[in-house]
């Protein structure tokens, strides 16, 4: 069951980039690229959307989170929160992007950031597991995008 939540949560990720990009294409920037705003304009799948219809969870029941950067909104993150330990890992592992040109800015586990302006990314299986290690469903990761 956990390695069919992992692929969930990949598929979920892989779609809000797509999806955020292209509402956001024709804008100055990612100002409106908030949480609230995601589900209000459909731009999250069904199965993000909470009971209510007014959060976004992940297979894990974590909180899904997108909000802009700072400082000028030229980029957006997304959150998931309330992963345990392998999903933190095997998630973290996967292939986000072979360069900075695939719009990936950087990567935050729980409070360690990788960047490819650093060249700690890709993450390597040790940043991984010396990263992922908050107990129960504690981690988070946080993808930076433009």
């Amino acid at each position: 069951m956990g390695k069919y939540k992992i692929n969930q949560c990949l598929d979920q990720i892989a779609n809000l980039i797509i999806n955020i990009r292209s509402t956001f294409a024709n804008q100055t920037d990612f100002s409106g690229a908030t949480t609230a705003n995601i589900i209000a304009l459909g731009i999250a799948t069904n199965d993000m959307l909470n009971a209510q219809g007014n959060a976004l969870v992940n297979p894990f029941n974590g909180a899904i989170n997108v909000n802009p950067t700072a400082g000028g909104a030229a980029s957006f993150e997304i959150t998931y929160a309330g992963l345990d330990t392998s999903a933190c890992q095997n998630i973290a592992l996967a292939d986000w992007g072979a360069a900075a040109s695939s719009g990936l800015v950087s990567i935050r586990i729980n409070n360690t950031a990788y960047q490819w302006a650093d060249g700690s990314l890709p993450i390597s299986v040790a940043n991984a597991a010396a990263s992922c290690v908050n107990a129960g469903n504690g981690n988070s990761i946080t993808w930076t995008y433009r």
